[in-house]
Formats: C-alpha cells, structure tokens, sequence
C-alpha cells in the first residue's frame, strides 16, 4: 500500500492545529497518538476518493486506496468510539459537509469559497476529537473554540484570495482586512489579551504583505505555517 498525501498545506494546518488545541487545552493522554494516526489515515483517504471522482478512469485505483487508508482509520479508531460514543455525532455532523466538498469536486469548483468554508468546519472538527478523548466531554469551551478555529482558518482563505484569485478585486481586500481586524477587537473585548494575540498575526500580515509585488506560493505557505503556529500559543493560553 502506497501513500498519497494531499498537497494543500492549507488543509494540514486545518486539522492538525486544531487537533493539538484540543489536546492542550483538555489533558493529555499517551493515546491521543493513536487517535492521531487514526485522524491521519481518515484525513488522507479523502484526496483519492475525490481524484476517483474527477478522474472516473483512475476511480477503481483511487477508491481502493481510499478505503484502505479508511480502513486502518477504523481500525484504530473503534476502541475510541467505544469508549467515546459522542465521537460517532462529531463525525456524523459533519458528513453534510463532505457532501459538499464532493459537490464542488464534481463541478471543478474547488476553489469555491463556500466549499473552502465547508472543508475548514469538517477538518476543525478534529479539536472536538481531541477534546473529548481528553476532557471526556464536548462542553461548550469545545465548542467554542471550535468556532474560533473556523473564524480563524476563513481569515486565512480570505488572505490567500487576496494574493490570487481576488487580487484586483479592491472591496474583497478591505472586506478581507476588516474580518481580521475585527476579530481582533471582538476577541479582546470578549475575552482579553491572549485571544486578541491570536487573530494579531494574521491581521498584521494581511494589511502589511505588499500587494503590488508577485509573492511565491512557497512564501505564503511558510508565512501560514507561522501563523498558525502564532495562532495555535496564543489560543491555547487564553484557555
């Protein structure tokens, strides 16, 4: 069995940030790495099963793959749903938005805003995983920082967009510098300076990257991967 690894860095940092949020701030267990790799396998197994979509030559070889990876997810993630059944209504919640993810994947519209939206609420969900193997419970700090999460990563959409596929587009890039900065503010009304620092980074990158000099994929995904890492601290010590 050969591994495919998705190549959206974008989608990494959306599952995997929130999953060790989640530890962090709930208590950590040795087998948080076993759900870990579980996590993995299941992240993975979605990129062929969409390729098998767009590419019905290759369907068979994909979805093979697909649920194999699914498989060993299974595998190792049956002790948890027995122990934590309130996993089976995380993930149960979140296959409308799958659907969603395959419905663009079918129209070649990936790109989509409503579909990077529906990908960062499934893949965030990873923290109410992590969350309840630690905490035992989903309680409203769960969720709460679930959504903070999702707020987080759509600031992020919106920045990439300004870059490329929105970069002429003057009202999208306002629209995009007054989300971020006021998440920081409503975050350090609500809750004070440590949530404020989260959403800082990313509201001094989006209004201080230069718009008018051609900026390299590879820079802008170092530059995400920092954020995040900024993101993931701060958001952590608030809690």
């Amino acid at each position: 069995m050969k591994l495919i690894l998705p190549k959206e860095h974008g989608a990494w940092a959306m599952w995997i940030a929130p999953f060790v949020i989640g530890v962090l701030v709930s208590k950590f267990y040795w087998y948080h790495f076993v759900l870990f790799i579980s996590v993995f396998f299941a992240y993975i197994s979605i990129s062929p099963f969409i390729q098998g979509i767009k590419r019905p030559t290759e369907r068979k070889q994909m979805w093979k793959l697909s649920f194999q990876y699914l498989g060993i997810a299974l595998l190792l993630g049956l002790p948890f749903l027995f122990f934590f059944p309130q996993l089976i209504w995380v993930f149960v919640s979140i296959i409308p938005f799958f659907f969603i993810n395959l419905y663009y994947a079918k129209q070649k519209k990936e790109r989509a805003l409503l579909n990077d939206l529906s990908a960062m609420i499934a893949l965030t969900s990873t923290l109410l995983v992590s969350y309840l193997v630690g905490a035992e419970a989903i309680d409203q700090s769960a969720i709460t920082l679930w959504i903070i999460n999702i707020l987080f990563f759509f600031g992020s959409a919106l920045y990439v967009k300004t870059l490329y596929r929105e970069k002429q587009n003057l009202t999208f890039r306002w629209f995009a510098y007054l989300y971020m900065i006021g998440l920081s503010i409503l975050f350090y009304l609500i809750s004070g300076f440590y949530l404020m620092m989260a959403f800082l980074f990313s509201t001094i990158r989006g209004i201080f990257t230069p718009k008018d000099t051609p900026i390299d994929p590879k820079t802008v995904g170092m530059i995400e991967i920092l954020n995040t890492l900024w993101f993931t601290i701060f958001l952590s010590l608030a809690y």
